[in-house]
């Protein structure tokens, strides 16, 4: 005789569908995920006394250190900085300060077009 499959869900109150695939996660119609889009800009910096291959490690980790910023990307050779941030969180003033008080000053560079 055939054994019943027990349906029950287990201890942790997950399951898998009818196919296998686990259910976590999936109360929308086609399992699609909602998610919020984060604001964000993107401002280049001119930043001052990189002198060495460690300055922009240095830069990146100051820069990063800022609530709200997403990603940095320092360019040695341009002497810039790159960043993504969340304007809701911090300013462009905030992730200047950050690069100076790190001992490379930074201002903001024009925005080209």
């Amino acid at each position: 005789m055939a054994s019943v499959r027990d349906n029950a869900r287990p201890a942790d109150g997950h399951g898998t569908d009818a196919q296998g695939g686990d259910r976590r996660g999936a109360s929308l119609a086609g399992n699609d995920t909602v998610q919020a889009a984060v604001p964000q800009e993107t401002r280049t910096f001119a930043i001052e006394n990189m002198t060495c291959a460690a300055c922009p490690i240095a830069v990146r980790k100051a820069m990063q250190g800022v609530d709200g910023v997403q990603s940095v990307d320092v360019d040695f050779g341009a002497k810039t900085a790159t960043v993504v941030f969340d304007p809701a969180v911090t300013t462009p003033d905030a992730i200047v300060r950050a690069s100076t008080s790190a001992g490379y000053p930074a201002k903001l560079a024009a925005r080209g077009g």
